[in-house]
């Protein structure tokens, strides 16, 4: 991308990847709810809450540190043989968990198509490391265009699967079907970056520092992503797989728009490195703005969806999912907390404060855990939604002021919602003038 393109330019590209991805995942879902019904739905979203816990044994908390290094240097052979290494083993250990979850649930035989299905998406968009190294180099325009085609290509599949009245596991094929057309056509954009790539090895000594680095974020992840999970697995212990699917037809469409976030943070995180490393008063204001814009956006969107709630279940899923527009009223203001989130975490890495990612975890997750143990039998769908949103405030924004070393990002975030809301209209002129930087 040219100098002259400018941070919008970037922000452009990366959104059009991510708006790709909410797209993919709300025809998707809506068209496989339209036939299959809410039954069906809640199995998938079971598997993928299952799947989501797990998923940290493949990734190995290592996604910020690989970019991180790869933005150093491109060529580095012994981080690409040694990461590829290490997270197909720890792939093969989520796969071996998932397996056990559904045995020991006595529905391994009857789900073993759909967390097949899940489990090798997994592995061609988390393990290999080509969206990795796309990003590390800002390749925006290479993302964008291997996110659109792969997934119209598996729509497409899905519109085929319709017509021909293919079986309900047959049809979740499409979610490995788009993992592996993107990770082929991102491939393509690595050895178009990289010509002559150099050899691959691994370093057992490489793989132990990382993996000392990344430890306290691996612990967090899976403590995350298990009590992010929860509420479907307490939904499916005392409720209805119809209900898990009512209930997770709304839910769904929550993490669809927290790309919003991330594409934020990929603008203008090569600034907000260098700023850190050269002038901490002005790293201060520009992480205040950037943030701003997240919390800014995060409003306007939870504010709209939550009066619309009503109206757009029915145009995704129709009248058999009335019942999930009361969730996703609620649900929508995690935004307010996961969109800055995505900066917050950042952050952490670049002052090396990863361990304070599973500090705030074991905080958090048994108070969430125990929340919706206790409330979900009482009040069901409602419980469930108003946890995660008290969770993601607590987890994503209040404990960053518990703690003298996180207390800066407190105050990022406290600075950016008090300008926000008392000057308004500087607000406004200071995000664009933001994008209007080149880059």
């Amino acid at each position: 991308m040219s100098k002259a393109g400018g941070q919008a330019r970037k922000f452009l590209f990366h959104s059009a990847e991510n708006i790709s991805a909410l797209l993919f995942g709300l025809v998707g879902a809506a068209m496989l709810a339209r036939v299959f019904g809410p039954e069906n739905l809640g199995r998938l979203s079971l598997v993928q809450a299952a799947s989501g816990i797990f998923v940290a044994f493949a990734t190995l908390g290592l996604d910020y540190f690989i970019i991180r290094d790869f933005a150093l240097n491109r060529k580095d052979g012994e981080l690409k043989g040694s990461i590829l290494f290490a997270q197909s083993l720890g792939w093969v250990l989520y796969l071996c968990s998932l397996a056990i979850f559904f045995y020991a649930r006595g529905e391994f035989f009857d789900e073993i198509y759909l967390f097949s299905s899940v489990a090798v998406s997994t592995y061609f968009m988390r393990v290999l490391f080509f969206k990795l190294y796309l990003q590390a180099i800002n390749d925006a325009y290479g993302l964008a265009v291997s996110a659109v085609v792969s997934r119209i290509v598996a729509l497409l599949f899905l519109v085929v699967g319709t017509v021909l009245h293919f079986s309900y596991d047959l049809m979740v094929f499409y979610l490995p079907l788009q993992a592996i057309v993107q990770a082929a056509m991102m491939f393509y954009g690595y050895r178009r970056a990289c010509p002559e790539p150099e050899k691959m090895h691994v370093s057992g000594k490489r793989v132990r520092s990382l993996m000392t680095e990344a430890m306290p974020v691996l612990f967090s992840s899976i403590l995350y992503f298990g009590y992010s999970q929860a509420d479907i697995l307490v939904l499916s212990h005392f409720m209805s797989v119809k209900e898990v699917g009512i209930y997770s037809a709304a839910m769904r469409l929550v993490p669809q728009a927290v790309f919003l976030g991330h594409v934020t943070v990929l603008t203008f995180y090569g600034l907000l490195s260098d700023k850190f490393q050269a002038d901490k008063a002005s790293f201060f204001q520009y992480a205040v703005k950037v943030a701003r814009i997240q919390f800014a956006i995060a409003f306007v969107m939870a504010a709209a969806t939550a009066l619309c709630a009503p109206l757009l279940i029915t145009l995704l899923y129709g009248s058999k999912f009335e019942g999930s527009a009361g969730v996703l009223a609620i649900g929508v203001w995690v935004w307010l907390f996961a969109l800055p989130a995505c900066l917050f975490s950042r952050l952490l890495v670049l002052a090396r404060l990863a361990r304070y990612e599973l500090i705030k975890v074991l905080i958090v997750a048994p108070l969430s855990l125990g929340l919706n143990i206790f409330l979900i039998p009482r009040f069901g769908f409602i419980a469930a939604a108003c946890v995660a949103v008290g969770s993601s405030f607590l987890t994503d924004f209040f404990i960053y002021g518990l703690f003298k070393d996180t207390r800066f990002i407190f105050q990022v975030a406290i600075t950016a919602v008090r300008t926000l809301l008392i000057s308004p209209v500087v607000s406004l002129r200071e995000s664009r003038e933001l994008f209007q930087h080149k880059s």
